[in-house]
């Protein structure tokens, strides 16, 4: 018998908006690059000799193989909306499309006010309009674009990596780290604009991955989420793995 260990591993895309199925999918990074990067030559710059000593060529950024490797094989998931995140003192306010919303508490429900994780930081978690399915059980690394976002407050906000999987984990929600402003930590104002890459998907895999979009009605998506609810990811044996490593 033959198997075609080299098949392409699909990873299918739902949302309930042909505009944002059409805008605001899925994409490969190789497609976009951030505009500093865009702008750096690729060349090194020259030579120069100081007396006897020779100061070797610097190499610029755009040659760096790390991010190289990040463009060629990650994708990125670009943000589906306008976004502005404004944090002070006592709070943080969500603005999405010019209308002021809450996001939610991680693994819970209900929406919420962001509570903090530490004495330091805030977490906020904005629910993607996206469902993601794969039959393989492939790893993907998730983390911030912080390529893209580095000259919007990057400091001021962290998204942070996690490894998931798309057979039995079908949402990619964004969590979002804040500094809570005191001392010398600033208030701050973050503006995000639809379709600027949010977060890099890098698959854990050498075969080929293909993200596939399906725009399907309110009604399918809202149907698709409640059977997906109902199904616990603790029954997955990787859960009881998990469990059983961080006991040791």
């Amino acid at each position: 018998m033959m198997f075609n260990f080299n098949k392409t591993i699909e990873v299918h895309c739902y949302t309930s908006k042909k505009f944002r199925a059409d805008h605001f999918n899925v994409k490969e990074m190789f497609t976009h690059k951030p505009e500093w990067y865009k702008r750096l030559s690729n060349k090194p710059q020259k030579k120069t000799v100081f007396g006897n000593k020779c100061k070797l060529p610097a190499q610029s950024i755009k040659n760096c193989y790390g991010i190289i490797n990040l463009f060629k094989q990650s994708f990125y998931f670009p943000l589906w909306t306008d976004l502005t995140l404004i944090n002070t003192i006592e709070d943080i306010n969500v603005i999405a499309n010019k209308s002021t919303v809450i996001g939610g508490n991680h693994l819970e429900g209900t929406d919420s006010k962001a509570p903090t994780l530490s004495t330091h930081h805030r977490h906020l978690q904005i629910k993607s309009p996206w469902i993601f399915k794969c039959d393989k059980d492939i790893n993907f690394h998730v983390a911030g674009a912080s390529w893209d976002y580095i000259n919007n407050n990057l400091y001021d906000f962290h998204l942070p990596p996690a490894i998931i999987d798309f057979k039995y984990q079908h949402y990619l929600h964004l969590q979002f780290l804040f500094p809570i402003p005191t001392g010398n930590q600033r208030e701050s104002q973050i503006d995000l604009k639809a379709g600027d890459p949010i977060i890099y998907i890098t698959p854990l895999t050498e075969r080929k991955v293909k993200f596939i979009t399906h725009s399907i009605t309110k009604n399918e998506f809202s149907q698709m989420t409640e059977d997906l609810d109902g199904i616990s990811p603790f029954r997955h044996n990787s859960y009881f793995r998990s469990k059983a490593l961080m006991k040791e």
